[in-house]
This record gives structure tokens, C-alpha cells and sequence, in this order.
């Protein structure tokens, strides 16, 4: 039979209670533990593991889909960050705008660190579009940049890439709280596994002391 692990719990609680009830048949009385546990007991825990089961299908669900969505996002934002280094370098060297460039964030860097660097870019985007006309011949206020993506050159606006962050920003927020969510399931389902641990540890003991040691009902106990 199956042992006893986060991704067995409802089968095993499963196995024991088909093996205890059998057991009882066999024996011709109710079960109950040194704990106090029985049938009962044992039944209303495989309850709760299966509600905490159910209970973690949708956040699972929607985890997957933020974390497609961050992934995304991030690098649709890292593609303008690219280009926007490049497009100030280029358009505007010298300038104030090159001295508060900040420095590229690496691919796997925190999500945090990368939302602090788009967000500092967009800030001096916002500040090169609202130049006036003439400030600098190179630009003509409001900034576009080319942006090559899925084989494709689009040109981008500030309203494009502040959209971009804001989606980016919104998946990673809800990853966390998600995240939270989840934790709290994971610590329920850990405790139950304890608590199934336990309750096998004293049936195991309870049939060996119960039945003969070659009888169906000790062959036949689920394992550790």
C-alpha cells in the first residue's frame, strides 16, 4: 500500500480506512487507538485532507496563469528597457537623461529589482517627453522607440511600456498573494500528514498486537 507523503496523503488515508474497516469486520469489534482515534476519527481527517485538496486546485490554477503572465511581461518590458538605454544613449548623449540611466537588471534577477529599474526608466521617459520642442534637436518630444518583437518592429510609446510595467507589476503582486495563499493550505495539508503519520503508527502497532503475524490483516498494513 502507499506510504504516507504530500502527494499520497489522500490515497493512503484512503488505504487505511479500507484496511481498518476490514479489520474491525474481522476482529468483530470498533478499533480505537491509544490516542483515542478510530474509524471515526480517521475518516474526518481523509475529510479535511480532501477539502484542503480542493481547496488548493484554484490558486494552483491561477499561480500558473500569473506566473505565465510575469514571465511574459517581463520580458516584453526587458525587450523596451533594452531599447530605451539605447535610444537615450543614442539620441541624447551627454545629457542628464544618460546620468540617471540605471544599470540593466540580469534576466533572473528578483522581480522587485527588475519593477525598480523600469520603473526609473519610465520616469526619465516621462521627463524627455514633456522637453520642450527645441530642447535637443535629436528628439522631438514624445519619444517613440523601435522595438523588434515576434519578427516584428513596432513602434512604442511611454503609454505602451508604463502599460507593460503595470501588467508585470500586477502578476508579480498577485503571484505573491497567491503564494501566501497556498502556504497556508501546504501548512494544513503538513500538519494532516503528521497527524496520519501518527494514527498509522499506532494502528500498525495496534494489528500486529491484534492478529498473528502471518494473518491477512498484518501482511496486508500500509507502510510507513
Amino acid at each position: 500500500m502507499p506510504t504516507i507523503s504530500s502527494a499520497t496523503l489522500q490515497a493512503t488515508l484512503a488505504a487505511i480506512q479500507r484496511h481498518w474497516a476490514a479489520a474491525e469486520t474481522a476482529l468483530g469489534r470498533a478499533i480505537v487507538l491509544k490516542s483515542g482515534t478510530g474509524l471515526a476519527q480517521l475518516t474526518a481527517l481523509h475529510q479535511t485532507v480532501s477539502a484542503i485538496a480542493l481547496a488548493q486546485v484554484t490558486p494552483e490554477n491561477q499561480r500558473q496563469a500569473a506566473a505565465l503572465t510575469r514571465d511574459t511581461t517581463r520580458t516584453a518590458v526587458r525587450a523596451v528597457n533594452s531599447r530605451l538605454v539605447t535610444s537615450v544613449r543614442g539620441l541624447l548623449p551627454e545629457t542628464e537623461f544618460v546620468a540617471q540611466l540605471p544599470a540593466l537588471p540580469t534576466s533572473n534577477a528578483l522581480a522587485e529589482k527588475q519593477l525598480r529599474a523600469a520603473r526609473d526608466l519610465e520616469s526619465i521617459w516621462t521627463s524627455i517627453n514633456a522637453l520642450p520642442e527645441n530642447r535637443y534637436p535629436s528628439v522631438k518630444p514624445p519619444l517613440t522607440i523601435l522595438v523588434k518583437e515576434d519578427g516584428a518592429t513596432n513602434a512604442l510609446t511611454l503609454a505602451n511600456y508604463s502599460a507593460r510595467i503595470a501588467a508585470y507589476e500586477t502578476a508579480q503582486s498577485t503571484i505573491r498573494q497567491l503564494d501566501e495563499t497556498l502556504a497556508t493550505l501546504n501548512l494544513r495539508r503538513d500538519d494532516a500528514i503528521k497527524k496520519a503519520r501518527k494514527a498509522l503508527t499506532e494502528y500498525r502497532a495496534a494489528i500486529r498486537a491484534l492478529f498473528p503475524e502471518d494473518s491477512e490483516q498484518v501482511q496486508t498494513l500500509p507502510k510507513l
